[in-house]
C-alpha cells in the first residue's frame, strides 16, 4: 500500500500547517468529496476549499477539533453531518471528522448537494457552489492532544510520530454542461472531457445557444426543463441572431411570437428583425415571399428625380403606394420619377410653370401655355368663368362650380365662411310609413359598413314603406345645390318568398 505523507512536526510547528491542492483541469459540478487517512489520524482543524481560476479559493466546509474551535477559528456554530443546511456564502464547521480515532484509515465524507433547501442539481445557487476546477485541503492543526503534552519533551520520539497522510482522495462530479450534455467524453487531443451539447446550445459548458437559436434568453436546463435553446425565424437570410428583451413578440421560426429574437447581419438585400424586409433602395414584387432566395430587386429610380428609395412591398397598397414605385422629389413623378409632375416643365430639370395649380388640369404639360381644368380660364388657370365661382372640394381640390341664383343673376362669388362637407353617416336613419306615424329603427348587420338594413317582417300591415333621412339630410340644403347625394337599394329573396321584399 502507498499513501501521502507530510514531514513530522519534529522538524518544527510549522509543519502543521500543510496546503494540497488538486487541479482537474477543467471546471467540474462536485457532487461529493471522500478523504481518507493513511496510518495517522484524521486532521483536527482544516478547510476544504473550492476555486474557479486556482487564484480565488472559497471555503465548502470548516473542520475542528471541538466546537468552540469552531467558533473561535471560524466563526460559526458547529452542526452534525446529518443536519447540515447550506447556505450560500456560510459554510457550515463539523467536529465529527476530527476526532483522534479511528488511529489509521479514518475517512471525511461531504456530499456538497446536500441540505439545500431547492434540492435541484440545477438550481443556480448550487451550481455556483459546486461548480470547481481547483480543490483545495488546507490543513492547519493535528487532532492529537498528545501533541501538545510531547512537543516540549526532549528525547522523546513520540513527537516524531506526528504527521499528516492521506491514503486516497475520491472526487465524485458530473461534467458542467448546464444540464444541456447527457455525455462528456474524454478528449485525447484536448486531455479533457467534452460536453456533446445538445438543446441547440453550445460552448465549453454548453453555457450558449447556437448563433442562430437567440429567440430567447438562454437558459440552464433541468430535470423538469430542457429549457432548449430557441430558433430565430430569419427567413433564410441570416446566420446569426441576438435576443433583444426591448422587443419581446418578434415571430419565432415555429410562428410563435414568443421571445425578442432580433436577425444579425441580413443577406440578399434584406432587413428587419426577421429580415422581412428589403434594405433601403431595394423592393419585393408583389407574390415574392420573404424567405425566397432572392426576395429582393434594385429600385429603378431616376436619380435627378427621386430620392433613390422606392417602397419596398406591397403592405401599404392601400395608401396607394405600390412595390418598386419611387419617392419623387418636388416637381417630378410617375413610377420612376421620370418625368415632370402637374405645374412643372422641362424634364430632367423639372422647373414650376407659372401656372395656378389649383386650376391646371391634371395630368396636363404646361411647355408652352396652361392647360385649365373645366370652367377655369386666365393665362395662369387662376380664375372662374363667368357664372362659376371657386368651391373647395372635400378632398383639398377647388374646382369652379356654376352659381345659383334663382334666375336673377348670372355671376356669383364664393361666400366666406361656406366649405363643403360630405355626410356618410348612417346613424339616425329610420324606417316609416308615409305620414310618419309608425317608425322601426333598421339594424345594421355590418357595423363598419354603411348601411341599415329592415326586415319585412318588422313592416306588417304596410304595403308600402319609406327611409326616414336624420337631420344632417334635412333642411334647408340651398348651401349644398350643385352637390349629390348617392346611395343604393337591394334586397334578398327568402327561401319560399316570391314578393321581392326582404
Amino acid at each position: 500500500d502507498t499513501w501521502w505523507q507530510s514531514s513530522s512536526l519534529a522538524m518544527g510547528d510549522h509543519f502543521q500547517q500543510v496546503t494540497l491542492t488538486i487541479d482537474l483541469k477543467q471546471v467540474y459540478q462536485i457532487l461529493h468529496v471522500r478523504v481518507r487517512a493513511g496510518p495517522s489520524p484524521r486532521p483536527g482543524n482544516w478547510i476544504l476549499e473550492k476555486s474557479i481560476d486556482g487564484g480565488d479559493f472559497f471555503p465548502w466546509q470548516y473542520f475542528a477539533v471541538n466546537s468552540d474551535e469552531c467558533q473561535s477559528k471560524y466563526g460559526v456554530k458547529p452542526t452534525h453531518p446529518g443536519h447540515i443546511q447550506r447556505v450560500p456564502g456560510q459554510p457550515p464547521c463539523v467536529t465529527a471528522f476530527s476526532k483522534v480515532s479511528p488511529f489509521e484509515g479514518g475517512e471525511v465524507n461531504v456530499g456538497l448537494t446536500q441540505g439545500w433547501p431547492n434540492g435541484s442539481l440545477s438550481s443556480p445557487e448550487v451550481a455556483v457552489h459546486t461548480n470547481a476546477r481547483f480543490i483545495r485541503i488546507k490543513i492547519q492543526k493535528l487532532s492529537s492532544h498528545k501533541f501538545e503534552k510531547t512537543r516540549h519533551s526532549h528525547g522523546s520520539d513520540l513527537v516524531n510520530r506526528f504527521y499528516y497522510t492521506i491514503k486516497d482522495i475520491l472526487i465524485q462530479g458530473r461534467c458542467n454542461c448546464s444540464g444541456h450534455a447527457s455525455r462528456c467524453p474524454y478528449d485525447l487531443m484536448l486531455d479533457k472531457s467534452v460536453c456533446e451539447c445538445t438543446h441547440k446550445t453550445m460552448g465549453e459548458n454548453c453555457e450558449q445557444c447556437l448563433p442562430l437559436y437567440n429567440q430567447r434568453p438562454w437558459r440552464a436546463g433541468t430535470p423538469k426543463e430542457a429549457n432548449p435553446c430557441l430558433k430565430c425565424e430569419c427567413n433564410g437570410h441570416a446566420r446569426s441572431c441576438r435576443y433583444d428583451p426591448a422587443i419581446d413578440g418578434t415571430l419565432a421560426s415555429d410562428g410563435s411570437f414568443l421571445g425578442g429574437g432580433v436577425c444579425i447581419s441580413c443577406e440578399a438585400h434584406t432587413a428587419g428583425v426577421n429580415c422581412e424586409k428589403c434594405e433601403d433602395g431595394w423592393f419585393r414584387l408583389p407574390g415574392v415571399l420573404p424567405n425566397a432566395t432572392k426576395p429582393c430587386v434594385p429600385c429603378e429610380c431616376n436619380l435627378r428625380g427621386s430620392t433613390g428609395f422606392c417602397w419596398k412591398d406591397s403592405s401599404e397598397i392601400h395608401m396607394n403606394r405600390l412595390a418598386g414605385v419611387c419617392e419623387c422629389l418636388e416637381g417630378f413623378t410617375g413610377p420612376k420619377c421620370d418625368r415632370c409632375a402637374p405645374g412643372y416643365r422641362g424634364f430632367p430639370n423639372c422647373t414650376r410653370c407659372d401656372c395656378d395649380l389649383r386650376g391646371l388640369l391634371p395630368g396636363s404639360l404646361c411647355d408652352s401655355h396652361c392647360v385649365c381644368k373645366p370652367n377655369v380660364e386666365g393665362k395662369r388657370c387662376d380664375r372662374c368663368k363667368p357664372g362659376y365661382f371657386f368651391m373647395e372640394q372635400p378632398d383639398g381640390a377647388i374646382e369652379c362650380t356654376e352659381c345659383y341664383c334663382s334666375g336673377l343673376k348670372v355671376s356669383c362669388e364664393r361666400a366666406a365662411g361656406y366649405s363643403v362637407n360630405e355626410f356618410t353617416t348612417m346613424e339616425g336613419w329610420q324606417v316609416c310609413d308615409l305620414s310618419t306615424s309608425y317608425i322601426v329603427q333598421p339594424y345594421n348587420r355590418f357595423p363598419k359598413s354603411h348601411q341599415v338594413s329592415i326586415a319585412d317582417a318588422q313592416m306588417t300591415g304596410l304595403e308600402s314603406y319609406y327611409w326616414l333621412a336624420p337631420p344632417p339630410y334635412r333642411g334647408n340644403k340651398l348651401t349644398s345645390y350643385g352637390s349629390t347625394i348617392t346611395f343604393s337599394v337591394s334586397w334578398d329573396f327568402m327561401r319560399g318568398d316570391t314578393s321581392g321584399k326582404e
